[in-house]
């Protein structure tokens, strides 16, 4: 959960550097706040694509168990599988739409004004690109919270049931935070 806390500080950063910016402007300032304002967010995204495939990972260890007991639902290897592919799937996705709109920005930045046309469909589309793979992520965390059963991830009364609840509770804010700003982007 510290990285919730250092992306925070580093947009704050980025928007106060926008601040001296109106006073000031320079060119390392700018580039700064960019770095400040759109790199710590996929970290962001990234460390959260982690949690839920350790969610997954756990749960495979659970399924295992369970599995002597009774047999059913998926098995094990299924879900160490799909958690090592929504990891790195969806680290993947965010790394290539950062490339993308890096791309984009470089051509809309070049001054040559059909390059910069393009520069901005190409970050268009790697901004509306992010936005559907985090969709895609939300979907698999909000399955993975709402399946128990299936996947270990019950919040009941216990200690670890306690902190799982909190852990889904960080996750969703931060989701509907990432939500607000990609969104707010791509607008």
């Amino acid at each position: 959960m510290m990285t919730v806390v250092v992306t925070g500080a580093c947009e704050v950063a980025g928007f106060a550097l926008r601040v001296a910016m109106v006073n000031d402007p320079k060119l390392m300032y700018f580039v700064t706040m960019q770095f400040f304002l759109i790199v710590p967010p996929v970290l962001l995204a990234i460390v959260e694509y982690i949690c839920v495939g350790r969610l997954l990972r756990v749960s495979a260890a659970a399924a295992a168990k369970r599995a002597a007991v009774r047999p059913g639902g998926a098995p094990p290897a299924a879900h160490a599988r799909l958690a090592a592919w929504a990891q790195c799937a969806f680290t993947a996705s965010d790394v290539f739409c950062l490339l993308l709109q890096a791309a984009g920005g470089g051509l809309a930045g070049s001054g040559d004004p059909s390059k910069g046309e393009m520069g901005d469909k190409l970050m268009l589309a790697g901004l509306s690109l992010q936005l559907a793979f985090f969709t895609l992520f939300t979907a698999l965390a909000c399955y993975v919270r709402l399946s128990p059963a299936h996947y270990g991830a019950a919040a009941g009364a216990s200690p670890a049931g306690r902190r799982l609840r909190w852990l889904f509770a960080c996750m969703y804010g931060t989701i509907v935070a990432m939500y607000v700003r990609n969104i707010f982007r791509v607008v």
